[in-house]
């Protein structure tokens, strides 16, 4: 094998455990970010929920206070109006939200600074 002047020969054994270390760390990430998913899928799943029952009870007594007037159906397409506002609106909150940072950026940063440090080896300045 051809080693870079000033780079000792220890066959692959060192990187195989830089390379092992790598995959370790991408492993913990990856749980790290798969655990706080989790948790906020299950609140963001209670959150809607809670928000559905609260705006139903809310329709129903707006609706009820209306039923006896001449305006009810004027009542019922405002309210259905407000709801198809609101659920617009989501959708474009959803278009314009940025993209998450990636998942692995700490490793693609080690994987970087690794590059820069084998690169001076291969040169031969440390």
């Amino acid at each position: 094998m051809n080693t870079p002047a000033g780079a000792p020969d220890q066959g692959g054994r060192p990187f195989a455990e830089h390379a092992l270390a790598y995959v370790e760390l991408a492993t913990a990430l990856l749980q790290a970010r798969q655990k706080a998913m989790q948790r906020r899928l299950a609140v963001m799943a209670l959150a809607i929920a809670s928000i559905a029952v609260a705006l139903l009870l809310v329709t129903a007594g707006i609706v009820a206070a209306a039923w006896d007037t001449p305006h009810r159906w004027l009542v019922l397409l405002l309210v259905a109006g407000v709801y198809l506002l609101c659920g617009i609106g989501c959708i474009m909150a959803l278009h314009r939200r940025p993209e998450a940072p990636p998942p692995l950026e700490l490793l693609v940063a080690e994987l970087r600074k690794d590059a820069q440090l084998f690169a001076s080896i291969w040169r031969g300045s440390p």
